[in-house]
């Protein structure tokens, strides 16, 4: 998508309340790969000339350093994408039409293992299209030793 930009990082909590995000934890880099939920936040910003349209958010886990998709699961047991509406704010009127719409993310990860000693990155599309900076990684602790 021309024009967009995706900023994302891992937190332990993110909410997004109106047009303000709110995360605690923000900039996690190094995660233990039991169980446990995990919080991406961060903010997409959108050129003008999507005003009226619908665009579809699609993030996945890559593993790397071969990229292999790891499909995550909801409760449900869909894989989890949004779509959502860009409108133009009542109220705002931006005679240039230059100030880029910002949409703020908070999204909660259930719980899941990951494998020790590995590096993940979140990827986001847009539309299916996605940048090589539109990702955050991550990797895993070692496995604890064997007490004995």
């Amino acid at each position: 998508m021309q024009g967009a930009q995706v900023l994302l990082w891992l937190a332990d909590f993110a909410q997004v309340q109106g047009e303000k995000m709110t995360s605690v934890g923000a900039g996690v880099t190094v995660r233990d790969p039991e169980p446990q939920p995990m919080f991406l936040a961060g903010i997409i910003r959108l050129p003008r000339d999507v005003v009226g349209t619908t665009i579809q958010l699609r993030i996945e886990l890559h593993s790397l350093p071969d990229g292999q998709r790891m499909p995550i699961k909801t409760a449900e047991g869909s894989e989890a994408e949004a779509l959502f509406g860009v409108l133009e704010p009542t109220g705002l009127r931006d005679p240039g039409l230059e100030t880029p719409f910002e949409l703020a993310l908070g999204i909660g990860v259930p719980p899941f293992g990951l494998e020790p000693s590995r590096a993940y990155r979140w990827q986001a599309y847009l539309d299916g299209e996605t940048q090589p900076d539109w990702n955050v990684r991550f990797r895993t602790t070692p496995p604890e030793p064997l007490a004995g």
